[in-house]
């Protein structure tokens, strides 16, 4: 849980929030229903990460509003590099004006 001013106040809490008149899609679980009822009953937003697919839903009011789905493949962060005018000319690349 996050508070107001962006810290940290819990983690790997289990909230009972009243789930009747939920309907879950089929697919999703306790922790899906548990957000889309916390953001139904309460102002806050809810964030769900799917622990078998790493799919992360939003929720505000009891809706889903976003939806983001994992990379196909494995991301390799590389150290930002910067190019100079040089370099860009070497390549024949253009150069952006």
């Amino acid at each position: 849980m996050i508070d107001q001013d962006g810290i940290a106040v819990s983690a790997c809490t289990s909230l009972d929030a009243d789930k009747k008149g939920i309907k879950l899609p089929r697919g999703l679980g306790t922790r899906h229903g548990a957000a889309i009822a916390i953001s139904m009953k309460t102002s806050a937003i809810a964030v769900a990460v799917s622990q078998s697919s790493g799919t992360v839903r939003v929720y505000q009011q009891g809706a889903e509003v976003m939806h983001i789905e994992p990379l196909s493949r494995p991301h390799i962060w590389q150290p930002l590099r910067l190019e100079s005018q040089e370099d860009q000319e070497e390549d024949n690349t253009p150069i952006p004006e």
